[in-house]
């Protein structure tokens, strides 16, 4: 078997070299050409896997390191018989680490004021679902906007444990984090689904976090919103055109990272290897399983300096502010298509927050659970 994969893909010689011949090259440069001979693709989001490019090729399965699809013509692929293989929930711990970071930037975490606030999640998938446990687990109020989720539970009878709500309801949140896919027909889309009418009923103060895909806040209507206000604290991750990003959106953050929400050892090592599982299923070949890899043993264990705010402590593995900081200045200086590309390979090297342990006696009870719900443990020395 013939395998074609992105060459920026965690771990991918150690995960798929035993499977067959394998050919890496960087995800924006797979053409037909590299496919004409070749049995499986596997990719990641900056791929656009279109019918031109699997037209009059051999390719039999298709498998990207991403939970969201709207790269790819599924379409396509189903009429041609092609499986098709996502790694859904592989960077929801992330993500969610990502999410908390952010909120101790912009100062939410140090206080239990943010018990007293409601936080509105749009998209409960494993990402959503993820996020919104760990916050009402720690007695923050959550309510959710997921209306095909709604319609699964409705006619399933399923017991949902957040209040599904509207639109408009999300509007009235203190903190409105977006995990929806990139939907641009049928009954539910969601692209540009936050837009100009959206933007103006927040209240000033608002946060808006959006880790899932750019497309799903208009651009276009924040540039329009920021013409008339700009009191709202924006936290992009993601962009419309990446990785040609514009600076003037990135100008309006708050914070502005290039798409890394998602990015951490652990989340690479469990995308890639499941869709390792699924390529060997696929074509039914018997596989040794693997332990995640990609750091020493020693490494295993962290060990959080002390800290008297979440703020510090969790820059220590995750320096978002930086990052973003760093991220405005490249914009400014027109880097933006090799550095965007840059700084996602770097953090591929990110530790998630599970695992760590540290000397929490510095901080509140509030603080400590939400240490706790990170799985961040407490030192026994």
């Amino acid at each position: 078997m013939r395998i074609v994969a992105d060459a920026d893909l965690y771990r991918v010689t150690d995960l798929f070299a035993d499977l067959g011949e394998l050919e890496l090259v960087p995800g924006r440069q797979i053409t037909k050409n590299h496919l004409v001979n070749a049995d499986a693709l596997i990719v990641r989001s900056v791929t656009p896997v279109s019918r031109d490019l699997l037209r009059k090729t051999p390719i039999q399965f298709v498998g990207t390191a991403t939970s969201g699809i709207d790269h790819v013509d599924a379409e396509y692929l189903a009429e041609h018989n092609i499986k098709l293989a996502d790694a859904k929930g592989s960077n929801a711990n992330a993500v969610v680490d990502y999410c908390f970071a952010a909120m101790a930037e912009l100062g939410l975490l140090d206080s239990c004021e943010l018990k007293s606030k409601t936080i509105g999640i749009v998209g409960c998938g494993a990402v959503g679902s993820l996020f919104a446990k760990k916050l009402s687990a720690l007695g923050i109020s959550v309510i959710v906007n997921d209306p095909p989720l709604q319609e699964r539970a409705d006619a399933d009878l399923e017991v949902v444990p957040f209040r599904f709500c509207t639109l408009e309801e999300i509007s009235r949140c203190d903190l409105i984090s977006l995990h929806t896919p990139l939907v641009k027909q049928g009954t539910h889309p969601t692209f540009g689904l936050i837009g100009l009418e959206f933007l103006q009923s927040l209240s000033k103060g608002t946060v808006l976090l959006n880790t899932c895909r750019g497309g799903v806040v208009s651009e276009k209507d924040i540039r329009k919103f920021y013409r008339e206000r700009n009191d709202l604290n924006f936290v992009f991750d993601v962009w419309e055109n990446e990785p040609s990003v514009a600076r003037d959106v990135v100008s309006t953050t708050k914070i502005a990272t290039p798409h890394i929400a998602g990015y951490s050892i652990e989340s690479k090592f469990a995308a890639v290897n499941s869709l390792r599982r699924s390529l060997a299923n696929n074509f039914d070949m018997p596989i040794a399983s693997r332990e995640l890899i990609g750091f020493d043993a020693s490494e295993s264990h962290r060990e959080f300096k002390e800290g008297n705010t979440l703020k510090t402590v969790l820059a220590q593995d995750f320096p978002l502010q930086k990052i973003s900081n760093d991220f405005k200045c490249a914009m400014n200086d027109g880097q933006d298509l090799n550095y965007f590309d840059n700084v996602r390979r770097q953090l591929i090297s990110r530790r998630e927050y599970r695992g760590a342990s540290m000397d929490d006696s510095t901080l509140g009870e509030f603080q400590k659970q939400i240490l706790a719900e990170l799985e961040v443990s407490k030192s026994k020395n």
